[in-house]
């Protein structure tokens, strides 16, 4: 290629640059792709001969969505993956702590301080009250919210009641020997496994309420996923 321009040759190279770019997925899909580890993930890892240790370990680091019934098993070892990594699986899989979705976005379980005031008509006697710090959650969704919870294998759906908090200056409170009478009327639908949806039969009000936790005050402590109507 003698006696070409070398300048006459960078439109071609940025358009080849250009070209390559883009039929090269960007290394944050790569990342994200793999953070989520599913069966075909763990068959692909096993095929490439990762080993179990590597394999495992990958299961505890990412975030997992598996399949596995009991045929979902009878796959995974007909594609050679070992009963320790099957195991794994299996393990990653158990819901360890209540898990609370609004409009399918997590929300973060919130510990309720405590305090007894004064109440009852002469206000001689002596209430628990459970509090929340701000005027407001940090989560927000319409009338309508589409309320999911998993729970842990040794809970029950019927531990938890949707309530209104009452909004003052700097906290949100309610009156837990009263939650029986202000809960809002709810069912619940059995999705997967100990995974329900929370169903209301009406709207929502504006304001704030929690999706509190029945015996937890007895426990020594009161706790609930907190939202805000708007």
């Amino acid at each position: 290629m003698n006696g070409t321009n070398p300048r006459s040759l960078t439109p071609l190279v940025l358009l080849l640059a250009i070209v390559i770019g883009a039929a090269m997925p960007g290394r944050g899909v790569q990342q994200a792709q793999e953070s989520d580890i599913t069966n075909a993930r763990v068959v692909e890892m096993t095929k490439l001969d990762f080993g179990d240790a590597v394999i495992i370990a990958k299961i505890k680091a990412g975030k997992c969505s598996f399949q596995l019934a009991d045929a979902d098993l009878v796959d995974l070892k007909k594609s050679g993956v070992s009963s320790n990594v099957i195991a794994a699986m299996v393990e990653a899989s158990v819901v360890r702590t209540t898990r609370l979705y609004i409009d399918r976005k997590a929300v973060v379980a919130h510990r309720l301080g405590q305090a007894n005031v004064l109440g009852g008509k002469f206000k001689i006697k002596l209430k628990p009250i459970g509090y929340i710090a701000g005027k407001h959650s940090s989560v927000t969704t319409g009338s309508n919210p589409e309320i999911e919870i998993e729970l842990p294998t040794n809970d029950t759906i019927n531990n938890y009641v949707l309530v209104p908090l009452d909004v003052k200056n700097d906290h949100r409170e309610l009156e837990i020997d009263s939650i029986g009478e202000a809960k809002r009327k709810t069912s619940s639908q059995l999705l997967s496994g100990t995974k329900y949806k929370i169903l209301l039969t009406e709207p929502l009000k504006p304001g704030d309420y929690i999706v509190y936790r029945l015996g937890s005050a007895g426990a020594g402590y009161a706790w609930g996923f907190d939202f805000t109507v708007q």
